[in-house]
């Protein structure tokens, strides 16, 4: 599966990552694989893997996650309702830093959302910053979720 997004030389290809996992790390921000991997590993079943390339090279990526990863275990309570409706988590989102400023990210979620249609999102963001740019990509703010001092903001793409 692969289909041509963008236009003109930013001409990107969308795409199921199925090629080597290290190659998606790689392109990750470097302090994220450790924390990706661990996730994979434990539930690569539920996982799938999409990036946007340009020559071959990942220039933005993410995972779709059906259920809740194990990380999010501690907001269990706070999930279970879109869990139960079959929304799905989007995490590890990433563009290239060579690549920020070009509307990628967006871009993405925008192949996700067709890819996905009459399917719901949810997803967490540590850093508040991050909240304007998901309600640009029509999620919505649900609620701040706090454990053992730490908070996460959760976001909401509900069905179109």
């Amino acid at each position: 599966m692969g289909s041509a997004v963008g236009s003109g030389q930013h001409q990107k290809q969308f795409l199921k990552w199925e090629g080597p996992l290290d190659s998606f790390m790689k392109a990750m921000p470097e302090d994220w694989p450790p924390y990706f991997q661990h996730c994979f590993e434990e539930s690569q079943n539920n996982i799938e893997l999409f990036v946007l390339t340009e020559k071959d090279r990942i220039v933005a990526g993410g995972m779709v996650f059906e259920g809740l990863p194990s990380e999010m275990q501690v907001f269990a309570d706070d999930l279970r309702a879109y869990i139960t409706k079959g929304y799905l988590y989007i995490g590890y989102l990433f563009v290239d830093k060579a690549y920020r400023g070009q509307r990628l990210g967006s871009l993405w979620l925008t192949c996700i959302k067709g890819l996905y249609g009459s399917k719901g999102f949810w997803l967490t963001v540590e850093d508040p910053a991050l909240r304007d740019f998901y309600v640009k990509n029509d999620f919505k703010w649900e609620k701040t979720l706090v454990h053992d001092g730490n908070s996460e903001e959760l976001l909401i793409m509900n069905p179109l």
